[in-house]
């Protein structure tokens, strides 16, 4: 039996005029031509990832990672340029700003509280903040050390937006920006600009921005800052699973970083245009420093590597060392990861608080070297 023909007449007629070795030889050329693309774009992947940069895994990074560095910005723009030739423009407004350190920042409680928590919503995730409000918590914090809000633009949806106030009136702890509810379109700027603008007592010492979808160990979150003043200009966040060298300039992910005061009150004093403002968020707050001038000195980076990043990522580990995770889309996932948490850390016998007080262990051998002391002196008679 003959084989079946193979109707071209759909194909050009030089295809058609070819014969029937001619075309399996094209078809034969068109194939290798693929798995010749195919092996260059996975031996060029292979390349890209053996060149790039790795972070230990599974070492605790309080003992392994430079968790701090001080960073030389145009040394940080130098080293980690971006490729894209986007978020590189300098900002005329910032360059000509006063400088940071001329915004005074004081250690101390008559300041303002140790850290303002910004948590972006939007007017319909009204289950996700009530989430966030129940799970991401400390044990009886004072309320002039964390500050937590849900920051909030204006929803075009008026019977949501009705909804929000009146979630706002019952809780208190719902920010309304002068804005249209954005992500990229400058929120991050007006939230900023909004907390500059706080009265004398309230200013807080460390301001942080985070996803709604980002639960932050509060503890932990303190404990990175504990060792450094706000005075310092100070940029906390992750860098682990950025777009770094080949797209962007440095950048702390958007999912939560923080700044110090000087910074924040840096940025809200000057009065940036619009396009200084919008693109991805996060990308356009590591782009500002680029405006930072020479005069302003180095910047303090807290980068927390992989201790910050999606909860379902494989080379994100849940332990002590566990700063935030990200990505939890559902009230079961928040569920999951805050329960987790906790119970890692009574297996470390921590506390999930701040200030930290002694370990469990610590304090149990206490009470028993307490109790033998006492012991001791009831025994030997007191000398007269």
């Amino acid at each position: 039996m003959a084989p079946p023909k193979i109707c071209l007449s759909w194909a050009p007629s030089w295809l058609r005029n070819t014969s029937r070795a001619q075309r399996l030889i094209l078809l034969a050329l068109l194939a290798l031509l693929l798995l010749l693309s195919s092996t260059f774009y996975v031996a060029h992947w292979r390349w890209r990832l053996k060149h790039s940069h790795h972070y230990p895994y599974r070492d605790h990074w309080l003992d392994v990672l430079p968790l701090t560095r001080e960073v030389n910005i145009t040394d940080m723009l130098a080293s980690s340029p971006g490729q894209w030739d986007m978020f590189q423009e300098l900002v005329p407004e910032l360059l000509h700003a006063p400088l940071p350190q001329t915004h005074v920042c004081e250690d101390s409680a008559r300041f303002g509280p140790i850290l303002f928590v910004g948590v972006f919503s939007i007017a319909k995730e009204y289950e996700q903040r009530a989430v966030v409000r129940a799970l991401q918590t400390l044990q009886s914090p004072p309320s002039e050390k964390v500050v937590m809000r849900f920051i909030l633009g204006r929803s075009p949806n008026q019977k949501l937006q009705k909804l929000a106030e009146n979630e706002a009136e019952m809780y208190g702890d719902i920010v309304f920006l002068d804005i249209e509810e954005n992500m990229d379109d400058g929120k991050t700027y007006a939230y900023f600009k909004w907390v500059s603008g706080l009265p004398v007592g309230e200013q807080p010492r460390f301001v942080l921005k985070a996803d709604s979808d980002t639960f932050l160990v509060l503890p932990a979150v303190l404990d990175t800052l504990s060792h450094l003043s706000c005075s310092q200009l100070v940029y906390w966040g992750t860098s682990w699973g950025s777009c770094l060298n080949t797209c962007y300039p440095f950048y702390q992910r958007g999912m939560a970083y923080g700044l110090s005061w000087p910074l924040v009150a840096w940025l809200g004093s000057a009065n940036l245009p619009s396009w200084a403002t919008i693109g991805m968020e996060d990308v356009r707050t590591g782009a500002w420093f680029g405006s930072l001038p020479r005069e302003a000195g180095t910047l303090m980076v807290v980068d927390l590597y992989y201790h910050a990043g999606n909860w379902d990522g494989i080379t994100i580990p849940w332990d002590r060392d566990t700063v935030a995770l990200h990505s939890m889309k559902q009230p079961e996932h928040w569920a999951r990861v805050a329960s987790k948490l906790r119970e890692i850390w009574e297996e470390n016998g921590r506390e999930w608080r701040w200030p930290p007080v002694r370990t469990l262990r610590e304090r149990e051998s206490e009470a028993l070297w307490g109790a033998t002391r006492d012991w001791q002196r009831g025994a030997v008679p007191a000398r007269t």
